[in-house]
């Protein structure tokens, strides 16, 4: 199941009646029984039926755009959304809860996860967002997001939560992604630009043990190309599609400087993606400045770096 295809049944839902709320099971293959549901407002929920003498740990929660209560009576726990700003979130939380427990069969478990699920993602739903990134931030940031998205389409060895973890750019270590037997540098520019800048001597510097190579990704301003809310979408599309925690990824979003309520302010820059360029920095060859290549008291080193040098260490070229 998709985002699509999970609207389409919200619509589906026709309330009448007088009966509090109007339910439609999400799924006949969920084990669980996991509802859509909707109020007399036309308000989303989310419901799951506990069996009886089912044991629950359960509070009500009341948060500005989210809620959470135990109907103890009816058997059923109910998760809100109390504000229709986030109707594209609520979504994505219910897919991700969907597909976390709709094979567990002890109602115990399965009810458990669904409260974690909402602890876990409540944070998101919070209101105000972070100040807008510069565009030379945002272009950043939105090359990192492409490169993250090659790998969860393309890589056959790691499952999407180690790509997932692999992105360190929103942390600010040394290099962008942290893979088990190689690193990433990511920089971004126009097609047309002839240099990269490097702002450290640590950038290019690799792990003993591990190989490195610098990513350059070459974006071009265009009125059909790509807005970060549809990279954003994108990414997230694939993560549901292989069963990955997406909340990890909302978290790193956030921790990069975009939370939520945020993609859709940057919809006027719109990029072309031309290619993604692989090169090889562990060539001895290779043109860089290191910690190891420079005399002890300098610090804080920053250059720029040719491109046409840099041709004679291209490994892969992608076109996505």
């Amino acid at each position: 199941m998709n985002a699509g295809e999970l609207e389409i049944k919200w619509k589906s839902i026709v309330f009448g009646g007088a009966a509090q709320y109007r339910s439609l099971r999400i799924s006949a293959d969920s084990f669980p029984e996991l509802y859509l549901a909707l109020d007399v407002k036309g308000n989303r929920y989310l419901i799951l039926q506990v069996p009886d003498k089912t044991a629950v740990d359960c509070s009500t929660i009341e948060k500005e755009n989210l809620s959470l209560e135990w109907f103890e009576e009816k058997r059923f726990i109910l998760i809100g959304l109390r504000s229709i700003r986030f109707l594209d979130l609520f979504n994505d939380l219910t897919l991700s809860l969907y597909n976390r427990i709709k094979d567990i069969q002890s109602p115990e478990h399965y009810s458990r996860e669904f409260i974690h699920v909402f602890h876990k993602w409540a944070e998101f739903f919070e209101d105000g967002s972070s100040g807008l990134l510069p565009e030379s931030d945002l272009k950043g940031l939105f090359g990192e997001l492409i490169v993250l998205r090659w790998y969860l389409a393309n890589d056959q060895q790691l499952s999407v939560n180690q790509i997932l973890d692999a992105w360190q750019g929103p942390f600010n270590r040394a290099q962008d992604f942290i893979f088990p037997a190689l690193n990433l540098e990511v920089k971004t520019k126009n097609t047309d630009e002839m240099n990269i800048r490097i702002s450290s001597e640590f950038q290019l510097e690799e792990e003993p043990g591990k190989g490195l190579n610098l990513v350059i990704v070459n974006l071009n301003k265009q009125e059909d190309g790509l807005t970060l809310r549809a990279l954003i979408a994108d990414i997230r599309e694939l993560i549901m599609l292989k069963a990955g925690d997406l909340s990890v990824f909302m978290k790193l979003l956030a921790r990069a400087g975009v939370k939520a309520a945020d993609p859709e302010k940057y919809d006027e820059f719109i990029w072309e993606i031309s290619n993604l360029s692989f090169y090889n920095c562990t060539d001895l060859q290779f043109p860089r400045i290191t910690t190891s290549t420079i005399m002890d008291g300098i610090s804080q080193v920053g250059y720029r770096l040719n491109m046409r040098v840099l041709e004679t260490f291209l490994i892969n070229k992608f076109t996505p």
